[in-house]
């Protein structure tokens, strides 16, 4: 199966919007430990790593804003975001879908 970055267009030109299956999407991973958290970000095509101070969530979205526009994605993006289950766990789950970003957990030894 073959990979498209392209964007679908509607018929005024424009990217398709939220609420269809080829809307676009940021991803987001985060590697969280005590000093700093690690995200990845991505649109499926290209990629981008930075890093803010652990536990800032006032810094996450706004490198989550930059990144939204780096990428050429509109403020209204959905966000998929996962994580590995840790210290910073549930907190930080409800942080990000309160936010309005679609989060998952993830369990290292649940994962095969």
């Amino acid at each position: 199966m073959a990979f498209s970055t392209r964007r679908p267009e509607d018929e005024r030109g424009g990217p398709k919007v939220e609420g269809n299956a080829n809307a676009p999407v940021l991803y987001m991973a985060l590697e969280l430990n005590n000093t700093a958290w690690k995200m990845v970000f991505g649109d499926g095509a290209r990629g981008r790593q930075v890093a803010v101070p652990a536990g800032e969530l006032v810094k996450l979205q706004e490198v989550v804003v930059e990144a939204k526009q780096r990428f050429g994605l509109g403020s209204a993006t959905r966000v998929l975001s996962c994580y590995e289950a840790g210290r910073d766990g549930f907190w930080l789950l409800r942080h990000l879908r309160g936010v309005g970003e679609r989060a998952r957990l993830l369990a290292v030894h649940a994962v095969a």
